[in-house]
């Protein structure tokens, strides 16, 4: 599966990153897409979805926060994002394998905010998605 086609139809940024938290890349044949810019309006957006050829395509739906952060709010932006990353895979995959993994990094979280977005899920078209939190800095690697 190519990545040329993502590359030619939605507006691509050259890293993941937010006020000193990033999704590290390096190494990976990827895309990462400025959702921010094909958010609609009153909408709640995640801040980038980085789509990767590995096995099967893996779409990160990532949501940055080098702060304190409230779940709710962060569940509501990555929506938006998996929404747009179904998008993204039924314009540009059809029917090939891929998988949406919607995630959260974070610097200096409290052990609350923690429990409760590890108990939030999201839920879009019938389809249940866990939210994989992990430190920024994190490779994409370590979700395939």
């Amino acid at each position: 599966m190519s990545l040329a086609k993502v590359r030619n139809s939605y507006k691509t940024r050259v890293k993941c990153s937010e006020q000193g938290c990033a999704l590290k890349t390096g190494g990976l044949d990827c895309v990462i897409i400025d959702s921010q810019a094909h958010q609609k309006p009153g909408a709640k957006m995640c801040d980038c979805i980085v789509v990767a050829d590995c096995d099967v395509m893996l779409i990160g739906v990532c949501e940055l926060k080098s702060g304190s952060y409230k779940p709710q709010h962060v569940r509501a932006q990555l929506e938006g994002g998996i929404q747009l990353a179904e998008d993204i895979c039924k314009t540009c995959f059809g029917s090939c394998g891929y998988r949406i993994v919607p995630i959260l990094l974070t610097n200096h979280t409290k052990r609350i905010e923690n429990t409760m977005i590890s108990r939030t899920k999201v839920y879009i078209n019938g389809k249940k998605y866990a939210i994989q939190r992990k430190n920024c800095g994190t490779h994409l690697s370590q979700f395939t």
